[in-house]
């Protein structure tokens, strides 16, 4: 890593928590919240490129990274990120709380701080205004599929997948994240994956994560969160990104004070990909 983190823990929604932090000393708190199937080691490139005096958070969400698992018989629904949220909130923030959220960390963000618009000074949103819209329609079919790929799942012991080596961890990493260095994707492979008792190596991810929540995504019941926002938002996009929703601008007017930049030569893993452009934009939103 480039700045060495401190490793902390805290119980949030109940689950033991992983908390990387990197104390630059100040009162304002940037409290970092990853995608799906990320680790709050992602955000490590990042760090370096914002405001030196930050105190910097970045957890490990339940059931990624360190994070404990939820229990047998347990789910991942998306409102239990951000009732996650308000306790590392609680235990962390300092007088002023910058939120930045990636992708599904996006949405999270953007909802807790719909709730409690009071409680965040400032919000940066890096592809993170939710998912395309899903026709009610598709609600029996999805259903029947979330309910057999939970009951796979739990018959394997959610055992975590199962990779060759570190190469072909990183290898995967590559293909995922297409401008990842090989240098970045051994620095993050410690923190995504385990060695497991046999020897064999494992991703740290619950499997559930895996499965598709039965909970179609609808922007009409995000408008009120989007709209109860009063701290100014910044919205971060990749040049060369995939997410590119068709009601994105709609999405963004319901923001009162909202603003956007477009980080080029970048994908949707923006803060992997270009981490000092996206620092620098951070570093100008803070100054605005």
């Amino acid at each position: 890593m480039l700045r060495e983190p401190t490793i902390q823990r805290a119980v949030a929604g109940g689950l033991d928590h992983q908390v990387l932090v990197w104390d630059g000393g100040g009162t304002t708190t940037a409290l970092l919240v990853h995608g799906l199937s990320d680790a709050g080691a992602t955000w490590a490139r990042l760090v370096p490129h914002l405001p030196a005096d930050l105190h910097v958070v970045a957890p490990d969400l339940r059931g990624h990274g360190g994070t404990a698992r939820v229990g047998d018989g347990g789910y991942y629904y998306f409102l239990d990120y951000v009732r996650d949220l308000r306790d590392l909130v609680d235990a962390f923030a300092r007088d002023r709380l910058l939120l930045i959220g990636h992708s599904m960390g996006g949405g999270i963000a953007a909802l807790f701080t719909g709730a409690w618009p009071d409680a965040v000074d400032r919000l940066v949103l890096v592809e993170g205004l939710g998912v395309d819209e899903e026709p009610h329609d598709d609600g029996p079919k999805r259903l029947r599929r979330w309910v057999e790929e939970v009951r796979r799942t739990e018959r394997s012991g959610r055992a975590a997948g199962r990779l060759d080596d570190l190469d072909d961890l990183t290898g995967k990493l590559r293909r995922w994240i297409p401008r990842l260095s090989d240098e970045h994707a051994a620095e993050l492979a410690p923190w995504l994956a385990r060695t497991a008792p046999d020897g064999s190596l494992r991703w740290l991810q619950d499997p559930l994560h895996r499965t598709r929540t039965p909970l179609l995504f609808q922007a009409a019941r995000w408008e009120p969160f989007l709209r109860a926002i009063t701290c100014p938002v910044l919205t971060v996009w990749g040049s060369e990104s995939w997410y590119r929703l068709p009601d994105l601008p709609d999405r963004r007017a319901m923001l009162a004070d909202h603003r956007m930049v477009e980080v080029p030569d970048a994908g949707h893993s923006v803060h992997l990909d270009a981490p000092e452009a996206l620092g620098e934009a951070i570093g100008r939103f803070l100054a605005s």
